[in-house]
């Protein structure tokens, strides 16, 4: 059971890696920002909607860094990308 536990630990921290490794490559590539691997505390997948794309959270240390992507995602329009700053389904 132990050995178990481990190895689940183990996938969650290569998907949180990897997570975080394809969100830096977006924002260097469709934001023209560079992010550190660092100044990201936590990104996970949340439920998927029901056109099948599956949204994703991402929690920076700096707010700097939020602020600055939320200015950069004018450069996405027109793209299936979509930027939100913590709406909540009414408000959205």
């Amino acid at each position: 059971m132990k050995a178990s536990n481990q190895q689940n630990e183990g996938d969650d921290i290569c998907e949180f890696t990897m997570m975080k490794t394809n969100f830096i490559s977006f924002s260097k590539e469709k934001l023209k920002m560079s992010i550190d691997e660092i100044e990201i505390t936590a990104i996970h997948d949340l439920p998927k909607h029901k056109d099948g794309s599956t949204p994703e959270i991402v929690q920076f240390i700096f707010a700097d860094n939020k602020i600055e992507i939320m200015r950069q995602r004018k450069k996405l329009k027109g793209s299936d990308i979509f930027l939100n700053d913590r709406l909540t389904q009414k408000n959205n």
